[in-house]
């Protein structure tokens, strides 16, 4: 009779038979082979067999990054305006505000998460112990034991358990989390770069109101001066009422208008003491002194578009693909065996008084096999749901990439404009003083009345108002074009966060 592995089978004759081993070992192999849920046929080729292309791309970028982040823009681009204020408010604003610690905040949890997913690739030791106390059925399978009360001890000094990381699934599952953990260093870039836009602009926006106010605060004074004259004029005869009452409009219109940039003056206060973390009293603190406007920075001969893809946002949807793709390719992993070791080393006994005897110690090692043979659905819908989201991360990037450029172009053709409209108004500002000078003169020679140079005086009030308020979307748009093109960010190198943090 040949030698094999006893196994029933139900033949026509109703008789047990006996399968040789080779027969069984055959019937192993293609059960192993076999035994793992079937891809599907048809798959957007959603991961790379490595990383190495989203590697050399992300280190080529930051290459230029480095290079042009020497020449424009810098990472402080605030400081480039000279203005000490703004420098104080944006250091409390990067130090203190709620919404860049939140941020943070994110960056620490999916380091964590990383770490998380790192230990997976290591053995994990552990040790054990039980104490039970436990009763023995007389009619139970515990012959010795049966009718007794006993104290069961178990002691296991040594456990072991290693996932065996055959398909990568493991290794899929860290650099998906790596990368999340990049995503949020970008979010938490952007964060910053939005804050110190804010920043920038309602600070430079306050300065403006406060330069427009006290312009207007100036005319208000001449328009008075100008009623008094013309109410005297009409008293003595020599001007008709109309004069009078046109100039009595004029004041009440200043006044209104010094009520209006009172206000706004006092809610950009307040909206900059919000920013840097403060309640709104913390706004009257803020300086809004005389300022002169931040020296125009010269565009570049050559704008290359390279300087946009070193964006923050743009930097945080090429590392949601990258952690997508991997996701994908943990999803396709799940396909085949998985294989875990298991060991342990021990003593166990069901009287506590001989637990550590010779003859006690228990010990086992082997591999534990899961083979996913019904699940194909499941996991078909999965890996199916994962390249739905790379190709969303996709779709996501190109469209933050083409937002990018729409918003470096605005943000240029606006300072264009404000630029042209700044010099024809600088001019008109000239020619004003020039005719002012005029009328002082004539003034002073006695042809003129002292209403010429009162209303060349008002009306160069007027115009330095408009001045300010250009003067200030100046700065404004300056801001917004630095901040657009990046603000100096530049990619980080993928460290492991326990690298980082050191």
């Amino acid at each position: 009779m040949r030698k094999g592995f006893p196994v029933l089978w139900p033949f026509p004759s109703g008789k047990r038979r006996f399968l040789p081993y080779p027969w069984i070992s055959f019937l192993a192999v293609v059960l192993l082979l076999d035994g793992c849920a079937r891809l599907p046929h048809l798959l957007p080729q959603a991961v790379p067999s490595d990383r190495t292309g989203m590697a050399k791309t992300l280190a080529l970028e930051q290459g230029r990054a480095m290079t042009m982040s020497g020449v424009w823009p810098g990472r402080d681009w605030w400081k480039a305006a000279g203005l000490h204020g703004l420098d104080l408010l944006m250091h409390k604003a990067l130090l203190g505000s709620p919404g860049l610690r939140e941020a943070g905040a994110r960056i620490l949890a999916a380091s964590a998460a990383a770490g998380q997913a790192d230990a997976r690739l290591f053995p994990h030791f552990h040790a054990q112990a039980d104490l039970t106390e436990q009763y023995f059925s007389r009619q139970g399978l515990h012959t010795a034991a049966n009718g007794t009360e006993n104290l069961y001890g178990e002691l296991d000094p040594l456990v072991v358990h290693y996932h065996m990381d055959l398909w990568g699934q493991d290794r899929y599952r860290l650099r998906a989390a790596l990368a999340s953990w990049q995503v949020a260093r970008a979010d938490h870039a952007e964060a910053r770069l939005l804050l110190s836009r804010d920043v920038a602009m309602h600070y430079f926006a306050l300065l403006g109101d406060a330069q427009q106010l006290r312009q207007e605060v100036r005319r208000e004074e001449l328009e008075r001066s100008l009623w008094q004259i013309e109410q005297i004029r009409l008293d003595s005869g020599i001007a008709s009422a109309h004069n009078s009452y046109a100039r009595e409009e004029a004041v009440m219109e200043s006044r209104q208008e010094v009520a209006a940039l009172r206000e706004s003056v006092a809610c950009e206060r307040h909206i900059l003491a919000r920013l840097v973390g403060q309640g709104p009293d913390w706004g009257e603190r803020i300086s809004a002194a005389r300022w002169s406007p931040p020296a125009r920075m010269a565009l570049p001969l050559d704008l290359p578009l390279r300087l946009v893809l070193h964006r923050p946002d743009i930097a945080a949807a090429r590392w949601e693909m990258e952690s997508a793709a991997a996701r994908v390719g943990a999803a396709r992993a799940a396909f085949y065996p998985d294989v875990n070791l298991a060991l342990f080393s021990g003593w166990n006994s069901i009287h506590l008084g001989d637990l550590f005897s010779p003859g006690n110690l228990a010990h086992a090692v082997g591999p534990e096999i899961t083979l996913p043979i019904f699940e194909g659905h499941a996991l078909r819908s999965r890996l199916k749901a994962q390249n739905a989201r790379y190709q969303a991360a996709g779709d996501h990037y190109r469209r933050v990439l083409l937002r990018a450029v729409q918003q470096v172009a605005n943000a240029l053709s606006r300072w264009q404009e404000v630029n042209r409209q700044l010099r024809a108004q600088e001019r008109s500002a000239a020619a004003a003083n020039h005719m002012a000078h005029l009328a002082v003169t004539a003034y002073d020679s006695g042809i003129r009345s002292r209403l010429a140079p009162l209303r060349s005086q008002a009306t160069i009030a007027r115009i330095g108002q408009h001045l300010a308020v250009l003067q200030a979307a100046d700065a404004e748009a300056w801001a917004g074009l630095e901040t657009d093109l990046g603000g100096g960010y530049v990619l980080p190198e993928q460290n492991h966060p326990k690298q980082e943090r050191k």
